[in-house]
């Protein structure tokens, strides 16, 4: 057992999640053909892959119990103090402040990768190299820099040590081009732009322990500095850090994920075992949020098979929210001009939900290139943020061209974005 969590008294906390759900993290499934072992042969998953229960004859947990009370309202995390929310126009990536004519904004994202940060399991030492921090440093050094949050990107840009747990190799390929994860990992894929590499099993609990090392890092180093406002939940991530997303249905990825023994009772003790580890570690955030960005929830069956379902986030992220209360900052990562609420209920319609939902909240926009082919990427920028602030976001992260856009526009929505209700 990693030392961090007696170090940070999470024992006990510890024992409460594996008790409830260690099977659903642990069990593994049936290899597919092209599961490649680690000695490179064609054998399937290791014998040897750390995993530590199956569940009858199919390795898969058979029921598929969601929380259904959709009241976030409540909160158990104690009496901790919260640090205030990050509000207004966020640059979605750091990179030394904005230009003078938008000295308006004032908080910024900083997102670096799980594979720069941490380079060995944290009981060997010396396993977090504190040049790999000097981004996130600087930002809360910049006395132009008010708030930050920290995203880190783990899923492909996951350490190589971490995708090695557990003796998966699960390679594939996707429209001709090889995906080699025979150094460890499975092959996943976004289709929406092509990008792809190798995720480690996130779901099982050798790799959620060493992402709970990483969160227990951050903790200890940066939760007493208010200008550390927020971390961006990745733990279960693939691609981008959107933990709900398995590849948009893509079959390959899909197809994968389940050969390896993942399924939606796996997906779903990763997500709670992150709001658990986080809800410990919360003293020691001293008050920082964890920041959850929503997708229709991409669902790999326990029979293999596929489905998106929004009401399963629905479900999943209300009872989330009992648990964590405020300190659960939520948002979604695809704001664009066409994103509106036509009259759906906030259990079958994403940005309906967004509308009603307490902040804190917010998004973050289009990539500029998807606005620019709207026509008009900086009105489509513009457009966004109003649709924002319309829904009662309290931030919106932009992409880096946004210093195109006329400063005075952004100013206005900027402050727009500040004035809705930001919650406790």
């Amino acid at each position: 057992m990693p030392r961090w969590w007696i170090a940070l008294g999470l024992l006990p906390l510890l024992g409460q999640a594996c008790s409830s759900s260690n099977a659903a993290l642990d069990a593994g499934g049936e290899p597919g053909p092209d599961v490649v072992a680690p000695d490179g042969g064609l054998d399937g998953v290791a014998p040897d892959a750390g995993l530590d229960a199956v569940v009858g004859d199919s390795g898969r947990d058979a029921a598929d119990a969601r929380p259904t009370d959709a009241s976030p309202t409540d909160s158990s995390v104690g009496d901790v103090s919260l640090k205030p929310i990050c509000q207004g126009v966020m640059p979605e990536n750091y990179t030394g402040g904005p230009p003078a004519a938008d000295s308006f904004i004032v908080d910024s994202v900083v997102e670096l990768k799980w594979k720069d940060l941490q380079v060995a399991d944290a009981d060997a030492g010396n396993a977090f190299p504190s040049a790999a921090w000097q981004p996130l440093d600087n930002a809360l050094a910049d006395a132009n820099v008010h708030g930050v949050r920290l995203r880190v990107m783990a899923g492909i840009d996951s350490p190589p040590f971490v995708k090695s747990l557990g003796g998966y190799a699960v390679s594939g390929t996707y429209n001709g081009t090889p995906i080699d994860c025979s150094a460890g990992g499975i092959a996943v894929v976004d289709p929406q732009n092509g990008a792809s590499g190798c995720v480690p099993a996130f779901w099982t609990t050798p790799v959620l322990d060493v992402y709970g090392q990483l969160l227990a890092h951050m903790a200890t180093s940066y939760g007493s500095n208010p200008k550390f406002r927020e971390v961006a939940d990745s733990a279960c991530m693939t691609v981008y850090a959107e933990p709900f997303v398995r590849g948009h249905g893509e079959p390959g990825t899909v197809a994968r994920l389940y050969q390896a023994g993942f399924d939606i009772t796996k997906d779903q003790a990763c997500e709670s075992a992150v709001v658990t580890m986080f809800q410990g570690l919360a003293p020691a955030f001293a008050g920082t949020r964890l920041s959850l960005a929503l997708n229709p929830w991409d669902e790999v069956l326990t029979d293999g098979g596929f489905t998106t379902s929004w009401n399963a986030t629905y479900n999943f992220v209300t009872s989330q929210r009992r648990i964590l209360g405020p300190l659960l900052a939520l948002q979604i990562n695809h704001l664009n001009p066409g994103y509106v609420c036509n009259g759906g209920s906030p259990s079958s319609d994403e940005a309906c939900f967004m509308g009603t939902v307490e902040p804190p909240k917010g998004a973050q926009t289009w990539a500029w290139s998807r606005l620019a082919g709207t026509g008009d990427g900086g009105g489509a920028l513009d457009d966004s943020l109003q649709r924002g602030v319309a829904l009662g976001f309290d931030f919106v992260e932009v992409p880096p061209e946004y210093t195109q856009t006329d400063p005075t526009a952004l100013h206005a929505l900027h402050d727009a974005l500040v004035a809705n209700d930001a919650g406790p």
